[in-house]
């Protein structure tokens, strides 16, 4: 089996491919939360409280994520 080679640009135009397309997966991801917020917010079911308990849950779900990256990035 032939190993596949890559040259400077087909790497680049890889890189830049995979850029886009997980930059374009956190857009949507965010125009999507973005969208069900104000649904939840017309409908009266988004107060102060429901974001409190919104943020409660998603605060330490942030920092185990951010500190399990800088962790193995110290690996590395």
């Amino acid at each position: 089996m032939g190993a596949l080679a890559l040259n400077g640009d087909m790497l680049m135009n890889f890189v830049l491919l995979r850029f886009a397309l997980i930059a374009g997966g956190v857009l949507l991801l965010a125009i999507i939360a973005f969208a069900a917020l104000l649904y939840l917010r017309r409908r009266g079911t988004a107060g102060q409280e429901t974001l409190n308990r919104a943020r409660e849950h998603a605060v330490p779900l942030a920092r185990t994520v951010l500190d399990s990256r800088r962790h193995r990035d110290r690996r590395r």
